[in-house]
């Protein structure tokens, strides 16, 4: 089954990212539709109760003599082949283990089971052996193949590897109908090539830094240690001793040794696991009247986990028709299926944190640097950017094995023109424009970041021209900020026009116009302003207000219940539509939601956020700001950067396809979790810390 989900919704998902797009599951719900029809395909192969290999075996009885090699097949995959069918004929083991490994027909093909992967362990693990009726010595192994059907299915078939995937197409074309005949991939592993080698080389030596500033990190620590003891049991011997010499390193050229050892000691310190561990687990950052963002960050943070772990099951679903006809219209499953707006979540409060801290610098210092305000920004977000987007581009793909495994590595396979972006487009994430270019951010390289691409433009291009203007001219301020939210749901409400988009976004005219294939309502920075300047505001309330406001209970409550309202109506708007499939929201409807919604979904948390940190949050507030979300909270950009990954990491390594139960997916989601918070622990003490605490030292701002 997986196959054609693997081609198709892979393909979808690694092009649009991040939390649980509407897209994934939506166009999951369109391709429900393609499923049904593949109904025809899976019935027709299966009606003759034949597998590839019985067919192959048919025709070389009927075609071929087994000394006559067809045209464009090589003369050894050919011999190979013929021997093994030979051999099958008078069951001989390895012989029979290639037929056993291909795939055969499934139960469940009803359900939308597209893809019959085999084993492909099995096939791999052949070895040929030389038999007395056929006298070919050559001996070869078994290679998983996956053969495209009409389009609609994808069969494993093991063959010998002395074929490549143009001799069995040319093989299967000849006994089946060359149409019926979609496409051949293969599961050759891509080999280790210079940038790959270059990746392994900078790793080793940032890992290597690490280990040296750690180690420094403990000595020093243990020396100064046994230096406070030996002064406060009255020893002073040890202080009369010190020379050059002494310590960590020898100052023999004159060097002011106070200075050039204390900054270098600082530079290796800024790699050591042991000082960036207890900064990450410091929960000072827990007080004050914006603590409850640290909580709202991590719950964000596992919802986008959590979206995520049900809509890239999509790709190697056993069932996919059950989830589209039973999960998906189930009212609990709303939340899962609207984990887009978990993103929305991310830009309010970059654009809430980013106008508290200016407005909060302009009036302390009333001025702003503004060159570091961008250095800043692109120093904090980019070196370990850089890092997973190396990572993802050569070694990430070594890890993939199965029979899955073409989807990333073969030419042919939708995931394999995705890396490809990434070495030959890398440049435009650094530089984020990346949900621009190239081709208006359709088929991106590191396709998940396009969040970040907006964030970085909305920092540059408009949150200083609105700190300036909410500082100096307050009116004038405001009236811009409300010029961007309308502009932005103008902009969206002519683009759903224009594209005559359904209630879940999917463009159903001018489909074939690139900016229609590119997310238009999605990873564009219009789509997303609204709530990053609704961000922005509720900074500019919070800092004018200075976080204090009286406010009785009536209008308390009332600011709740309009709150909920309006998060429960975004969340839950479409639920009508999700289960009763074929029911379509009328136009008006339609260009409304599509428009609004996410800026309602932002005054939503502004309220939120206000009234928990003026003191009005109530129990909401004290699970928000509690102590355990301040470490969560730091580790969000790193597990942001690599959950896709991981996730991608287990999916694409499966050997069968996955049966969906909501048992199976609340396990799936807690092992995603913890893998992806781990993970991000490693990338976070390894690359991001080191590199803010760099930044802090070259700046002059180190405590």
């Amino acid at each position: 089954m997986t196959k054609l989900f693997c081609a198709l919704l892979l393909m979808a998902y690694l092009f649009t990212i991040n939390g649980l797009k509407e897209h994934e599951w939506n166009m999951g719900l369109k391709k429900r539709d393609n499923l049904q029809k593949f109904d025809s395909a899976a019935k027709e192969f299966a009606s003759g109760g034949k597998t590839l290999f019985t067919y192959l075996t048919e025709g070389f009885e009927n075609v071929y003599s087994l000394s006559e090699s067809p045209q464009n097949v090589s003369f050894q995959c050919f011999n190979d082949t013929a021997k093994i069918l030979v051999d099958l004929e008078n069951k001989e083991d390895y012989a029979e283990k290639f037929f056993d490994a291909e795939a055969k027909i499934p139960p469940g093909i009803l359900e939308g089971q597209t893809a019959w992967t085999g084993d492909y362990q099995e096939c791999l693990s052949i070895k040929s052996y030389r038999t007395k009726n056929a006298h070919n010595s050559h001996q070869f192994a078994g290679k998983y193949f996956t053969v495209s059907y009409k389009k609609r299915l994808f069969l494993g078939i093991c063959m010998p590897n002395s074929c490549d995937k143009n001799n069995v197409q040319e093989l299967l074309g000849t006994v089946v109908p060359t149409a019926d005949i979609s496409g051949v991939y293969t599961t050759d592993r891509n080999k280790i090539d210079t940038s790959t080698i270059m990746a392994f080389v900078v790793l080793s030596i940032i890992l290597a830094i690490v280990i040296i500033g750690t180690a420094v990190d403990y000595f020093e620590t243990m020396y100064n240690k046994h230096l406070q003891e030996s002064k406060i049991n009255g020893y002073t011997q040890i202080d009369e001793q010190l020379s050059e010499n002494t310590g960590l390193l020898a100052d023999k050229k004159g060097y002011d040794k106070s200075t050039f050892r204390g900054t270098l000691l600082k530079v290796l310190q800024s790699f050591s696991i042991f000082n960036n561990t207890r900064k990450l687990m410091s929960t000072e950052t827990a007080n004050g009247p914006l603590a409850c963002l640290n909580g709202l960050r991590v719950i964000s943070m596992w919802w986008v986990i959590q979206g995520h772990t049900y809509g890239f099951t999509t790709l190697v679903l056993k069932n996919p028709l059950f989830v589209y006809s039973t999960v998906i219209p189930r009212f609990s499953f709303q939340a899962i299926l609207n984990g887009t707006y978990s993103v929305d979540t991310f830009f309010f409060l970059s654009g809430l944190l980013v106008c508290y801290l200016a407005l909060k610098e302009l009036s302390e210092r009333g001025r702003i640097n503004w060159f570091y305000y961008i250095l800043h920004r692109y120093w904090r977000l980019t070196p370990v950017y850089a890092i997973c987007l190396m990572f993802f581009t050569t070694i990430y793909r070594l890890l993939v094995s199965g029979p899955f495994h073409w989807v990333a590595l073969d030419p042919d396979g939708p995931l394999y023109h995705a890396v490809e972006q990434c070495r030959n487009y890398w440049w435009s994430n650094l530089l984020y424009i990346n949900n621009l270019y190239p081709n208006y951010g359709q088929d991106g390289c590191f396709a998940w970041a396009w969040y970040l691409a907006n964030d970085m433009q909305f920092y540059i291009a408009l949150s200083p021209w609105v700190i300036i203007l909410l500082h100096r001219y307050r009116k004038r301020g405001i009236a811009f900020c409300l010029f961007l939210i309308v502009s932005s749901i103008a902009s969206k409400c002519i683009v759903a026009d224009y594209y005559e988009m359904n209630q879940q976004g999917q463009v159903t005219k001018h489909t074939d116009e690139k900016w229609a294939k590119s997310d238009p309502l999605y990873t564009k920075p219009y789509a997303r302003w609204s709530v990053y300047i609704v961000g922005m505001l509720t900074g500019y309330f919070l800092h004018y207000t200075k976080c204090q406001m009286r406010m009785n209970k009536l209008v308390t409550w009332l600011g709740w219940a309009l709150s909920i309202a309006m998060g429960m109506s975004v969340i839950y708007g479409l639920y009508y539509y999700n289960s009763h499939p074929g029911t379509v929201m009328g136009k008006t409807g339609t260009l409304f939601y599509l428009s609004c919604a996410r800026t309602t979904w932002a005054v939503a948390l502004a309220w939120l956020v206000i009234a928990c940190a003026t003191g009005h949050g109530g129990w909401i507030n004290n699970i928000l700001k509690w102590k355990f979300w301040a470490p969560m909270g730091r580790l969000t950009y790193t597990a942001y950067l690599i959950h896709p990954m991981i996730l991608f990491g287990y999916y694409l390594n499966l050997l069968s396809p996955l049966e969906y139960t909501d048992i199976t997916m609340v396990y799936m989601f807690i092992g995603n979790l913890i893998l992806s918070y781990a993970g991000a622990y490693i990338v976070s003490m390894a690359f991001e810390a080191p590199m803010m605490n760099l930044e802090k030292l070259i700046l002059g701002k180190s405590k």
